[in-house]
Formats: C-alpha cells, sequence, structure tokens
C-alpha cells in the first residue's frame, strides 16, 4: 500500500527470518511508495521461508506477491514484494 513505510516493511518480514535491509520504492515527486520493494535476509534459507509465508498475505486489504530477487548485482537473500 502506498502508505506503507520502510519500518513497516521491516516489521512485516522480521519473524521471517533476521531482515538486513528494507527498502520500500518511493515516487521521487511525491514520496508515495509505488507500492513494491525489497527486504533483504541473512541468509538465503530465511529468503525462501519469507517467500513461503508471505506470498499470498494480504496487507491492509491487499494481496501481495513475494518472490526471490535474482538481478545481476543483488544476492539470493533478496525479496522483491510487489501488489497483485
Amino acid at each position: 500500500p502506498q502508505i506503507f513505510r520502510n519500518p513497516d516493511l521491516f516489521h512485516l518480514f522480521r519473524t521471517c527470518g533476521n531482515v538486513e535491509n528494507v527498502r520500500i520504492v518511493t515516487d521521487l515527486l511525491t514520496g508515495l511508495s509505488k507500492c513494491y520493494g525489497f527486504v533483504q535476509f541473512d541468509s538465503e534459507k530465511a529468503a525462501e521461508f519469507a517467500v513461503q509465508c508471505m506470498n499470498g498475505f494480504r496487507v491492509a486489504g491487499r494481496r501481495i506477491k513475494v518472490s526471490i530477487a535474482r538481478h545481476n548485482n543483488r544476492k539470493p537473500t533478496d525479496v522483491n514484494l510487489l501488489p497483485r
């Protein structure tokens, strides 16, 4: 949701494992969330657990899509958070 901030994302995912970093992508002009972000865990196992637990989870009335981010410079411990 657009009202979500980094601390909200941290608290949502900390039950899945040791969260090292969170980042919600925001619009540069408005500062509002673009409704997606990234969560980095300390292990690939925690990231995979987060996908199992949180994919399809409802946040503020919307289901979220959670997947492993495997882009060029990201480790497999990063998780994508996207609206469904």
